[in-house]
């Protein structure tokens, strides 16, 4: 009977944080944190993402599937780095890296909205 109820537990353990993960992020205008920074680093990350790095922030940013979206590291290397910026993330409480809605600098670069 205790073998039963931790196969139960762990089961439903394992579906409730399954579907944390897989809840759509509000990426609205409304639902976006602004930050300006220097980007000082651009990198490929996981499953297509483009990561940034802003200098004196802890956090990393993404743009989710970027490279999917035709965006090319080379190109935002060449306008953003050593660059000031001004980005939106979405407003989420699983959201470590932060998801990048809005992305500019006297121009815009990207953007969900």
């Amino acid at each position: 009977m205790l073998k039963r109820l931790y196969f139960g537990f762990l089961a439903v353990l394992f579906l409730g944080l399954a579907s944390i993960f897989m809840l759509k992020i509000d990426s609205s205008r409304e639902n976006s944190i602004l930050v300006h920074g220097v980007i000082t680093k651009i990198a490929e990350g996981s499953t297509y993402d483009i990561m940034f790095k802003i200098e004196d922030d802890p956090n990393i940013y993404y743009i989710n599937r970027g490279l999917e979206l035709g965006l090319d590291i080379q190109e935002l290397k060449q306008d953003l780095l050593d660059q000031e910026v001004k980005l939106w993330y979405a407003d989420s409480w699983v959201n470590s890296p932060r998801h990048i809605t809005h992305l500019e600098t006297q121009q815009v670069h990207y953007t969900e909205w």
